[in-house]
């Protein structure tokens, strides 16, 4: 009776061993995902419609996000000048490249880099 008790103990521990590094190896394996890191950004002039500046975010030569007008605040209204699309897109690909998801841009923010 001793013996099968120790057996049945040894069982045990070995089962929960085994649990554990099983564990661990499918969170080796659900890493986060890969950091995007050739992107560029480009920007350009709106049509008569929207008016202004939008930019374009891509991502290994592929496009990824276009935006035309200014994120976070109310109405369909371009960037002012190229230069305020520049520094939004900046800010969504520095979210992109340091996996900030998703990568979306407050109001908070634009006033933070000068965009009113």
């Amino acid at each position: 009776m001793k013996y099968i008790c120790t057996f049945i103990l040894l069982c045990f521990i070995f089962s929960c061993g085994q649990s554990e590094r099983q564990k661990a190896e499918q969170a080796k394996t659900k890493q986060s995902p890969p950091l995007l890191n050739n992107i560029t950004v480009e920007t350009y002039k709106n049509d008569s419609t929207v008016g202004g500046f939008g930019y374009n975010i891509m991502v290994d030569g592929r496009l990824m996000i276009r935006q035309p007008n200014i994120p976070a605040v109310m109405g369909n209204r371009g960037f002012v000048s190229e230069a305020d699309a520049s520094k939004a897109a900046a800010l969504v690909a520095y979210k992109l490249k340091n996996n900030i998801m998703p990568p979306s841009v407050t109001i908070e923010e634009l006033d933070s880099i000068g965009i009113k």
